[in-house]
């Protein structure tokens, strides 16, 4: 990664390569906050069961105590 960012610092003219910076760290940062919105609805489904998992969790408690 240092080596790419070395290597367009060199080999363009200084605005292109702040462009490319910029666009570089853009692009990461709208991902780390896509994953961490993801990981947050992940959390929460897995703290709040949806409602038909909680039926099926009743029936086969249920089914357990015939």
């Amino acid at each position: 990664m240092l080596e790419h960012l070395i290597h367009v610092k060199t080999w363009f003219p200084k605005y292109e390569a702040e462009l490319a910076e910029r666009t570089h760290y853009h692009v990461f940062s709208e991902k780390s906050s896509l994953i961490t919105s993801s990981i947050r609805q992940i959390k929460q489904a897995k703290v709040e069961p949806t409602k038909q998992e909680q039926v099926r969790f009743s029936s086969s408690n249920t089914d357990e105590n015939f």
